[in-house]
């Protein structure tokens, strides 16, 4: 049974760099001295390969930097119905939001043993908690003061990447410059289309990121990829008006990668830290 504790904040201590294992030697190769440019054909290639998975033994974490746009008029009021005490999925989750995950690897396949993700506000308040204890899955929903459990799962894989599959698809990619995230340097590569005529209704609830209002002629995809080890760490998504000006909808930046000892972590660490009092339900099969 997962441990339910409140605990404020856990230091994390002797964090060290995250080792990258690479699918080919090349990614040295084109960044080594004397090597001329790579091209983007090359750089989405080794992106499309590269993978961060450090020994067993080992923690590792990951913390990504949230914004998807809402509709300007999104309503933030109670929903209506037979749950209309549950407030508005725009009121619970901010546009801008900070996801950290510590991920305890248990093989050289990058099976996690057990995993702690907490979602956060820019102001540091929880919104969720996940957490998988090696048998469960528990979701903290703090907003409701409930946990659900989902029990019997299978381990999961140590995950981090930011999804280029826009980027390996796309015959237009065009290498903008350099730039830097988080302190790293970056290869900076934009993709370019034209949104469909479904993108522009943007119909339902909860759309994000939405744009519709901003009548786009055109949305820009801009990936980050680092120079050192050619990992994806970042994606925005601009909508572009016809009169060339530019606007933020969504980004998705990996503002941190580090790895560490498992046993530099406290016992009880993987545990529900924000939950005590909450009501534990099972989900329904």
């Amino acid at each position: 049974m997962a441990k339910i504790l409140k605990l404020d904040h856990m230091l994390l201590v002797g964090a060290v760099i995250l080792t990258v294992l690479f699918a080919s030697a090349m990614a040295f190769l084109l960044v080594s001295g004397g090597s001329p440019k790579p091209t983007v054909a090359q750089i989405v290639d080794q992106a499309s390969e590269a993978s961060i998975v450090p020994p067993a033994g080992n923690v590792l974490y990951v913390k990504t930097d949230i914004y998807r746009r809402y509709k300007p008029d999104a309503d933030q009021a109670p929903a209506e119905g037979p749950e209309g005490d549950r407030p508005s999925l725009y009121s619970l989750i901010p546009e801008r939001r900070i996801f950290e995950v510590w991920m305890e690897i248990a093989d050289s396949g990058g099976l996690v043993s057990q995993r702690y993700g907490i979602l956060t506000d820019q102001s540091g308040q929880v919104i969720q908690e996940e957490l998988y204890d090696g048998d469960a899955e528990f979701l903290h929903e703090a907003f409701l003061n409930r946990v659900i459990k989902f029990p019997d799962q299978e381990p999961p894989k140590a995950g981090v990447t930011i999804n280029i599959d826009e980027l390996l698809a796309a015959d237009n990619a065009e290498l903008i410059g350099e730039g830097s995230l988080a302190g790293e340097s970056v290869y900076i590569i934009e993709v370019r289309r034209v949104p469909t005529p479904g993108e522009l209704k943007q119909e339902g609830d909860y759309v994000s990121p939405y744009y519709a209002d901003l009548a786009p002629v055109e949305l820009v995809s801009r990936y980050q990829i680092a120079k050192d080890f050619y990992f994806p760490s970042g994606r925005e998504l601009f909508a572009v008006q016809a009169d060339g000006s530019r606007h933020l909808v969504s980004h998705n930046l990996k503002v941190e990668i580090s790895t560490m000892p498992a046993s530099q972590l406290p016992d009880d660490f993987f545990s529900l830290k924000h939950a005590a009092g909450a009501d534990v339900v099972e989900a329904k099969r």
